[in-house]
């Protein structure tokens, strides 16, 4: 009989406990399970093998994790882990072995009116940005001073650095001086660098400048290194900020050269010296412009010289030098005529003075050109000889006119003994 009634008190208690609240720690449970501390501490653990997971409360929070060392995950629908909080802190999402605080395997995506990510200076966790996005542009903001946004994508593609609204696919504005850097470092190293920049913000100048060495200012760069047309729409200057025509070249001065044109085995170059223009070949002035009356001068100096000797005579050569009337084919429709000689006439008779080109670098025929400058000298040599001849018969002449007198003397002479 008493096991009969300690059955029957047995099941309605278990009746109970299925109805209604289990209270752990109080006699008033008010959810299923209740658990009640008189002081901070763990309350429901599982523990299987080495591994124990609990809950824990205080006056001022409330914990949930292992109380042994190892990691805590989460699953859904009976799953394999899908979250993952390490012993040293690192959280992973899509990952087991997160490597930061923050490991996630997949995408974020943050909504609502205040979306956004933000994350504080590591070293003061004071100064902070923050990536959001607004009608379809995205914002970094800077939440210390100076508070705003360096960084701007619009929906176009448009980037603006320190730019709300950028104007082109990349848009920096300095808000004064200020340059990119393409390279590792333009002060010490001897690093390779391309930097481009502004002076000022208002009326200053822009510029591209490279760098190639520790300390220096300067390097060399190229442009369009592979092939292709480099052009200028307005004035370029070089050595002048100033350029008051199309290619503006201010020269160095001391005589080194403005500018340089050169192919195998030769060098041209051009430059200012003392004030007159000079044109250099492989280093060596050839020839000059006076600056003071505009006129063309060739070296000349007789220490500059080898195999000196006196032009034969010209004078006859001279002579049947035909001038010519013409007109040049090139010249197009004109009526305009040129005088000069033809260049194969001349080298039949002044060799030296008769050279030859090509007209361009795709035609291969040699034509020939005429040194008049030189003619001058052939002239002056024409000159002498026909003073000579002049003088010659001058003096042919006066020793007739000399010896006519004497005659003219004598049949007076005979006039006045016939009287």
């Amino acid at each position: 009989m008493k096991k009969i009634l300690f059955f029957t008190l047995l099941c309605v208690f278990a009746n109970g406990i299925i109805a209604q609240n289990v209270g752990v720690g109080t006699n008033t449970p008010t959810d299923k399970l209740s658990i009640v501390n008189t002081l901070p501490g763990y309350g429901v653990t599982h523990t299987y093998g080495p591994v124990t997971i609990g809950t824990y409360v205080s006056n001022l929070n409330a914990q949930f994790g292992t109380r042994t060392n190892h990691p805590l995950q989460f699953f859904t629908n009976n799953g394999n882990a899908q979250m993952t909080l390490l012993q040293n802190g690192n959280f992973g999402i899509n990952t087991s072995l997160p490597t930061q605080k923050l490991n996630v395997v997949g995408n974020i995506l943050t909504e609502g009116a205040s979306a956004g990510f933000k994350f504080n200076d590591q070293s003061d966790n004071a100064n902070g940005y923050e990536w959001f996005t607004t009608g379809g542009t995205a914002y970094l903001f800077r939440s210390h001073f100076p508070i705003g946004n360096p960084i701007t994508v619009l929906s176009n593609d448009k980037i603006g650095f320190n730019k709300v609204n950028p104007q082109t696919s990349l848009h920096i504005d300095p808000a004064g001086p200020g340059s990119i850097l393409i390279g590792t470092n333009k002060s010490t190293g001897g690093y390779t660098n391309l930097e481009m920049g502004i002076t000022a913000q208002n009326n200053g100048q822009s510029y591209i400048q490279s760098t190639k060495a520790s300390g220096s200012t300067w390097g060399t760069l190229q442009l369009n290194p592979s092939g292709g047309a480099v052009t200028v729409a307005g004035y370029l200057g070089i050595g002048t900020n100033t350029p008051f025509s199309p290619l503006d070249i201010q020269s160095p001065g001391g005589g080194l050269p403005s500018l340089r044109i050169l192919t195998t085995g030769h060098i041209w170059d051009f430059a200012i010296g003392d004030g007159d223009f000079n044109f250099y070949h492989n280093n060596s002035l050839s020839s000059w412009i006076d600056y003071t009356d505009g006129s063309y001068n060739s070296t000349s100096d007789e220490r500059l010289k080898k195999n000196i000797e006196e032009i034969s005579t010209v004078l006859d050569k001279v002579l049947q030098l035909k001038a010519k009337k013409y007109q040049f084919i090139d010249a197009g429709e004109t009526t305009k005529k040129s005088t000069g000689f033809i260049s194969q006439e001349v080298k039949e008779l002044f060799p030296e003075l008769v050279n030859g080109f090509r007209k361009n670098a795709k035609d291969t025929t040699l034509y020939y050109g005429i040194n008049y400058a030189g003619f001058s000298v052939i002239a002056i040599k024409a000159i002498q000889e026909q003073q000579q001849q002049i003088q010659a018969a001058n003096e042919k002449n006066n020793r007739m006119m000399e010896l006519i007198g004497k005659m003219q003397q004598e049949i007076e002479g005979l006039k006045q003994k016939i009287k």
